[in-house]
């Protein structure tokens, strides 16, 4: 049975980089550029096809051939999603650069304590963006029933003034005098 640890053969192994790193450029090298590839300035890649990474790439390279199992491991080695778009999705580490084997030598796995660590800096990120977000909405919110109040008065005194016009008018054509219409 194939280890998650054995890479290809003909493929590039690196002392001292990470499996995962030297794995992952590797894929990007030898992949069918429709379902992934570098871009093309080398410093981020892209996943077109994330389903076909997984099931034709991934399963063929790493123990999971999960396309969230690989992201999960890209934020371990502190990769950062650039993009994700209908097109593709985009990841990028400042020492992860096409061809730069010496500087993929800096990509290492976060320790336990790093990964808690950056996940309560993101998470207190994602808390100080909540609060926005909800005092904006009830900002907005104040707007919407300021709004509301006004288009109820403009309406009440809108129909005010077309019962007092047709008041007028009643009358006018009771005392025989011409009635006033709109034009």
């Amino acid at each position: 049975k194939k280890k998650a640890s054995d890479a290809p053969k003909g493929r590039k192994k690196v002392k001292g980089l990470a499996t995962f790193v030297t794995k992952l450029a590797n894929i990007l090298e030898t992949t069918d550029p429709s379902i992934a590839q570098w871009k093309a300035d080398g410093k981020a890649f892209l996943v077109h096809n994330p389903k076909q990474f997984g099931s034709e790439v991934l399963s063929k390279h790493y123990k999971s051939g999960n396309f969230s199992s690989f992201i999960r491991q890209l934020n371990f080695y502190s990769f950062h999603k650039n993009v994700k778009s209908e097109a593709a999705w985009e990841f990028s580490h400042p020492s992860f650069i096409r061809g730069r084997w010496d500087l993929m030598r800096d990509i290492k796995r976060k320790t336990s304590s790093e990964y808690h660590v950056a996940y309560d800096v993101e998470l207190n990120k994602l808390r100080a963006v909540l609060k926005e977000v909800r005092t904006n909405a009830a900002s907005l919110q104040a707007q919407l029933d300021t709004a509301t109040a006004t288009i109820a008065a403009l309406r009440a005194e809108k129909d005010g003034a077309i019962a007092a016009a047709a008041e007028a008018n009643r009358r006018l054509a009771s005392a025989g005098l011409p009635v006033v219409t709109s034009s």
